[in-house]
């Protein structure tokens, strides 16, 4: 049986994405379902320099997600990083989906924000 892991909401995500246009939405949800089952996938890139630990999937050519693979903070360490305040009470096998949105200036808002945002409790399990 194939690993299932949990889609979390953290920071500005749900607003960010309820923002978008509803084809967009179409398309972010079901790219970011397919996660669910495959969250390192080919598509799926690691970040690096500050944001590593954060991986993001892009959307067609305009726009991106930005997410973290607890399994990975955990094996690697990156707890003290990103300091997430319910991550003790986590298992492994959840996705935090942190923004979403356009690529134009996407990263730089992540870059400057994304320490806020983990400092914020789930709001939610994503549905679409």
């Amino acid at each position: 049986m194939a690993l299932t892991y949990e889609l979390l909401e953290y920071g500005p995500f749900r607003s960010e994405f309820d923002a978008l246009e509803k084809g967009v939405q179409k398309e972010m949800s079901n790219a970011i379902l397919r996660l669910k089952t495959d969250p390192c996938c080919r598509d799926c890139k690691p970040l690096t320099g500050v944001l590593e630990g954060i991986r993001r999937i892009h959307i067609g050519p305009k726009y991106c997600v930005a997410y973290i693979v607890c399994e990975e903070c955990k094996r690697d360490s990156l707890e003290s990083k990103f300091g997430c305040l319910d991550c003790y009470k986590r298992k492994w096998y959840h996705i935090k989906l942190i923004a979403c949105g356009p690529r134009d200036g996407f990263y730089e808002n992540l870059t400057k924000h994304w320490q806020t945002w983990l400092q914020t409790v789930a709001w939610e399990s994503f549905t679409q």
